[in-house]
């Protein structure tokens, strides 16, 4: 064997050693521990519906009814739409979804198998009355409300200041004057009232 081989093979196996040495003899460690917010996100993703958990930094998790995880202090938490839609786990998009979401908690694709439902057992019409009277309700608790916000601040205002024509400043006591658009309003809060009554 000549001492080119020799030296070659030497130095192969010098090559060999420090990997041998360098990968496979030194002791690997590895530690492992459980930091807070992986802590805090086991602790979440395993609550029941009903229960509620309050993660290191205090705000209260809770899963609803639908089984959808929610944070309390979150005012989006509830209007915020899902990816996911918690009655059948259909991934959730568009504008159909978004607004069905706002209003029943489901997909588009949910309710619309609902009211199917609702039609065959012919207890559809029924459901349609109740949704429209509880908007009716709800249109005219929020437009007493505008009713009496106005009525406090008019009793309020004393004075408004108006530019004419050409742009002078003018003073007008507008306390207590009769305001037709607020009679208007009345009177349809009336008339819906009244229709509500009959049915």
């Amino acid at each position: 064997m000549s001492n080119k081989v020799r030296d070659g093979q030497k130095a192969v196996a010098a090559v060999q050693n420090k990997i041998q040495n360098k990968f496979f003899k030194e002791k690997i460690s590895v530690s492992m521990y459980e930091t807070e917010g992986s802590k805090d996100a086991r602790a979440r993703n395993s609550l029941s519906i009903g229960e509620e958990y309050t993660d290191g930094d205090g705000k209260v998790w809770f899963r609803d009814e639908n089984g959808v995880l929610k944070n309390q202090s979150s005012f989006l938490g509830k209007y915020t739409m899902p990816f996911f839609c918690p009655d059948c786990n259909k991934i959730m998009k568009g504008k159909a979804d978004n607004k069905m979401w706002a209003l029943y908690s489901k997909c588009m694709d949910c309710v619309a198998i609902i009211e199917t439902n609702l039609k065959a057992k012919g207890k559809f019409e029924e459901y349609e009355n109740t949704k429209i009277t509880a908007n009716a309700n709800s249109w005219v608790k929020d437009m007493e409300q505008l009713a009496k916000d106005w009525i406090v601040d008019n009793n309020k205002e004393k004075e408004q200041f108006v530019m004419n024509s050409s742009g002078e400043m003018e003073t007008w006591d507008v306390k207590g004057k009769k305001n037709h658009n607020l009679e208007s309003l009345k009177e349809k809060i009336t008339n819906v009232e009244k229709q509500l009554k009959e049915k």
